[in-house]
C-alpha cells in the first residue's frame, strides 16, 4: 500500500505540474491544453484518495496546506484562460 501511496502522491504532483506549466504548441494547435485538460481530471479521483487512505502517511501529506493552495492555484488559472473547451 505504501508502494501505491508513493505513486499516487508523485502523480498528483506531475498533474498539478503540467496544469501549470504544459503550453506545448504543434501544428496541430495547442496540443498542452489536452495534457492540462487530463491532468485536471485526474486531480479530483487523486485527492479523494488520498482523503480516504487512513493509514498512507504519504498520501495524506500530498493534501497539506501548501499542496493545496498550489492545486487550487493551477486550477484557477485554467479556468482563466481562454481557452474554451479546457474552462
Amino acid at each position: 500500500a505504501d508502494a501505491a501511496a508513493t505513486v499516487a502522491d508523485e502523480t498528483l504532483r506531475v498533474c498539478v505540474r503540467c496544469i501549470q506549466e504544459d503550453y506545448c504548441v504543434d501544428n496541430r494547435g495547442d496540443v498542452g491544453s489536452w495534457v492540462r485538460e487530463a491532468a485536471m481530471d485526474a486531480i479530483p479521483d487523486l485527492v479523494a484518495a488520498a482523503q480516504a487512505t487512513e493509514e498512507s502517511e504519504t498520501l495524506r501529506e500530498s493534501l497539506r496546506e501548501e499542496r493545496v493552495a498550489e492545486i487550487v492555484s493551477a486550477l484557477l488559472k485554467q479556468a482563466a484562460e481562454k481557452i474554451d473547451r479546457v474552462r
